[in-house]
């Protein structure tokens, strides 16, 4: 199915750029994605393939993300 993919060993492509974002080597946001979380599913199907197609990142604002005085 992806005849395109890499073996696992590569996984340690993703990196933390020193602007706070989450970044792979050679990779820009295209036209194709509509958002960031778009374009970080797809590096991510990319880059690891098979391992990463049983979870997808979603973009939440939990509880957890709100400060005591926001509601």
């Amino acid at each position: 199915m992806f005849l395109h993919c890499k073996p696992l060993r590569h996984t340690g492509l993703m990196h933390m750029c020193l602007h706070g974002y989450l970044g792979f080597p050679g990779s820009f946001v295209g036209t194709q994605d509509s958002s960031l979380v778009d374009w970080l599913n797809r590096e991510l199907l990319e880059e690891l393939c098979e391992a990463v197609s049983a979870f997808s990142i979603e973009l939440t604002t939990g509880a957890h993300m709100r400060g005591p005085d926001r509601t």
